[in-house]
């Protein structure tokens, strides 16, 4: 049975509202144009959006909720090896839930078309 998940609660922990903050202040190139593509096309999203689980939390990078769909924008620092298992570690919690799952590199947001 999938771990009990919920976005966004009110009473979220100071920690995960900060690690939010921070991930959104700092955005990438790749994911201010996925942004913009997003917003062009008019798709509702969430960027940086904490997934919440009963032991712990993930931020994703983009979630579109009437697709049930997570996309991670992936820059070359995920090709280390300790950062793919823990992308692989994601990726299968996030399916666990029930969502998909897209994982983009960043030359594929800039040249993917709008």
């Amino acid at each position: 049975m999938p771990v009990n998940t919920t976005f966004i609660m009110p009473n979220l922990t100071k920690n995960i509202v900060e690690c939010v903050r921070e991930h959104k202040k700092n955005a990438t190139p790749a994911e201010l144009l996925m942004i913009q593509k997003l917003k062009f096309r008019n798709i509702r999203f969430e960027f940086n959006y904490p997934v919440l689980t009963e032991q712990s939390f993930f931020t994703c990078d983009f979630f579109l909720p009437k697709y049930g769909l997570i996309i991670e924008i992936d820059g070359g620092i995920h090709s280390l090896e300790e950062n793919k298992r823990k992308d692989i570690i994601k990726d299968i919690v996030y399916e666990s839930l029930g969502y998909h799952v897209l994982r983009m590199w960043n030359s594929e947001v800039d040249t993917s078309s709008n």
